[in-house]
């Protein structure tokens, strides 16, 4: 991994590790839907608890940006009277426009927006009419190397928002997330209240299918604190993470509401190691 990818790959994972490493520093697919994916059993322990960590981290991170990742180029391609056919796009590149006003398609060349680049593939929307915050995302294929991705990722699926308030709304869907020739599952489904011009999760659950680990897992909570990420996997097991001065603390249970049986100090330069292994 050189130093760009690097670089991607702590920007990935912002809320949590780059949280630890910005410490140390101091001192201190296809085209369809893909199915939710299934938990099998699959007991997290000493041997796996930093890679389960790690892939749960880099996951977590990722649905907590992955709408943006998708909704940033219609947001900023689609003002104003585009046309049919192919477009500049602001920072390099060119994207073909293919829609009306409910429901429209991307193709990407290439294309610059912001600090991403979506590089190749497709991005299909759909809107309703009468609530401009129920809108459906499709990704096809879609390469994306930037901000909030590890070096160049592959994204397939579907993500949906929906209002339930005039204040709240859901975020749902099922999505591929293909890194180096890997490709995880991911299913989500998260609820946030706005007030005022802040967005807050109210409750997140993320199930992980990555061939990176033997097993799937699920992650649940009711914030998004960087400090604490809590995995488990169908048996019970379960790591929760706390982040402090000297790096991250891993704690792993046995069982859902039981003691932990181990607890692990893990330094900055190991989280980089296990990054850099895994993606």
């Amino acid at each position: 991994m050189n130093a760009s990818t690097t670089s991607s790959s702590i920007a990935a994972l912002g809320s949590l590790l780059a949280t630890v490493l910005a410490l140390s520093a101091c001192g201190g697919g296809g085209s369809s839907t893909p199915p939710t994916p299934p938990l099998n059993d699959y007991q997290i322990n000493s041997s796996n608890l930093l890679d389960v960590f790690v892939v749960a981290a880099k996951n977590r991170d990722e649905a907590m940006s992955i709408e943006r990742i998708w909704q940033i180029a219609a947001v900023q391609l689609l003002t104003g009277d585009v046309g049919t056919g192919k477009h500049t796009c602001p920072g390099g590149g060119t994207f073909d426009y293919q829609g009306n006003a409910s429901e429209s398609t991307l193709n990407f060349d290439k294309c610059t927006v912001g600090d991403s680049q979506y590089v190749s593939g497709t991005l299909g929307y759909k809107s309703y009419a009468g609530n401009s915050m129920d809108f459906d995302t499709k990704a096809t294929a879609l390469q994306v190397s930037g901000a909030g991705t590890l070096g160049n990722a592959s994204y397939s699926g579907n993500i949906s928002q929906r209002s339930t308030g005039s204040n709240s709304y859901t975020i749902s869907g099922s999505y591929s997330s293909t890194v180096k020739g890997k490709t995880e599952t991911i299913s989500l489904n998260s609820s946030y209240e706005i007030s005022g011009l802040s967005t807050t999760l109210k409750r997140s659950e993320l199930s992980i299918a990555s061939p990176r680990l033997a097993g799937a897992l699920k992650l649940s909570g009711q914030s998004q604190a960087p400090a604490e990420l809590s995995a488990s996997s169908a048996d019970g097991s379960t790591v929760i993470s706390t982040t402090n001065a000297n790096g991250v603390e891993l704690s792993l249970f046995n069982s859902i509401g039981g003691k932990a049986s181990l607890t692990r100090q893990v330094s900055a330069a190991e989280l980089l190691e296990a990054l850099q292994r895994l993606y």
